[in-house]
């Protein structure tokens, strides 16, 4: 119901989503990017346990489709619409819903197998898809980055998998939730590291903030053997941001949806020894078996999609809305439908962690007549 309503939004006159709707639209003014900036804060996106691939892939195509949209000023400016609005809530439902469906596969299904079927049926949905829209160039492109695909899918997708299917059967859905949403700041400490980022006060406050969030909640987990699984959460962050630095280095001339798809194949492969030896003996009950269906399909292939379905309607600059509506909407899945607890540390944890995300992802103001950045190399 949920994506149907994504892919066919209903037209009308409905008072209340106009209200949604010019909320949502002064507070996307409010986050507005310059061309360069937006890119980087829309890689974040990926940093969720739902995808494959980052969208660093994408960089030259949005400084393009910014530039163009609005005559070379580098902002995107255009109200969002009603399909838009509905997409950006689906994908943060369906994202911050992961961590829940993960807390609750874990009742019937080992790590490396509760993985193995999550990929694969993500593949079920990508792999066709990008052989369709890329037509013949989807298994010529894969083929020149096999090498890049396999370790971006080790890095960004098999192993963050993993750590969270096993940490969450430590810790809650919620704390799991706040913790990941540190990816982009590790990904601006990488940035810094290899000299793609300037060092700035702010920024570096930033960095600050989300670490004292993160040393909240990993000193006060809530359950034993807490703290190592909020580390591997940790950690499986810092996976997605080595993973969005590896596509920026050295898969910015790949189609994002072979990227998506072929780093999902390798996950794939990766973890299909283990995983089927792993798979339960007994048929799974039935919340168990939804949570893992809806993880593979919706999560990891259907949210893809609409993701760029995103991108290309409202722009990359609304696009990170849905970056800072996961964290919250996973501690409301937590708490309201698997009884979780909501803590005073979890709620200034997530505070700190999302204020630190803001300043981290904050670049000193450019001219608005700056010239884009010239397209990556193979993207149309």
């Amino acid at each position: 119901m949920l994506v149907a309503a994504v892919l066919r939004p209903q037209h009308g006159k409905h008072g209340q989503l106009e209200v949604v709707r010019g909320a949502a639209e002064e507070l996307a003014d409010l986050c507005e990017l310059p061309v360069g900036e937006t890119e980087r804060a829309v890689e974040g996106l990926l940093c969720d346990c739902a995808q494959g691939a980052s969208l660093a892939a994408l960089r030259g195509r949005l400084s393009r489709e910014v530039v163009s949209r609005e005559g070379g000023t580098g902002s995107y400016k255009r109200g969002m619409t009603r399909r838009d609005i509905a997409m950006i809530a689906a994908l943060s439902l369906i994202w911050g819903a992961s961590f829940m469906f993960i807390r609750v596969a874990d009742r019937a299904f080992d790590a490396f197998a509760l993985v193995w079927l999550r990929v694969l049926l993500g593949c079920f949905v990508l792999v066709p898809v990008a052989l369709i829209s890329r037509r013949g160039s989807a298994i010529r492109e894969a083929r020149a980055a096999w090498w890049a695909l396999i370790v971006l899918g080790a890095i960004n997708t098999a192993g963050p998998f993993l750590l969270f299917a096993w940490a969450e059967t430590r810790i809650t859905s919620s704390l799991a939730g706040i913790l990941q949403a540190t990816a982009p700041i590790f990904t601006f400490v990488l940035g810094i590291k290899l000299g793609a980022e300037r060092v700035e006060g702010r920024r570096l406050a930033g960095v600050l903030l989300g670490l004292a969030g993160v040393v909240l909640l990993v000193g006060s987990p809530g359950s034993s053997g807490g703290l190592t699984a909020a580390l591997a959460v940790v950690l499986a962050a810092f996976g997605y941001a080595c993973g969005a630095m590896f596509t920026s280095r050295v898969l910015a001339g790949t189609d994002p949806l072979v990227i998506g798809a072929g780093s999902c194949v390798a996950a794939m492969l990766m973890t299909a020894p283990a995983g089927i030896a792993q798979l339960p003996a007994s048929v799974p009950g039935w919340k168990e078996t939804a949570s893992v269906l809806t993880l593979g399909l919706a999560g990891t292939g259907v949210a893809y999609i609409v993701l760029f379905a995103l991108i290309r309607s409202a722009g990359a600059s609304r696009t990170i809305l849905v970056t800072y509506m996961i964290p919250g909407v996973a501690v409301l899945y937590g708490v309201l439908l698997l009884g979780e607890s909501l803590t005073t540390a979890f709620v200034l944890g997530l505070a700190l962690i999302l204020a630190g995300v803001v300043l981290a992802g904050k670049r000193s103001p450019v001219s608005t007549g700056a010239r884009a950045p010239e397209p990556a190399p193979g993207v149309d």
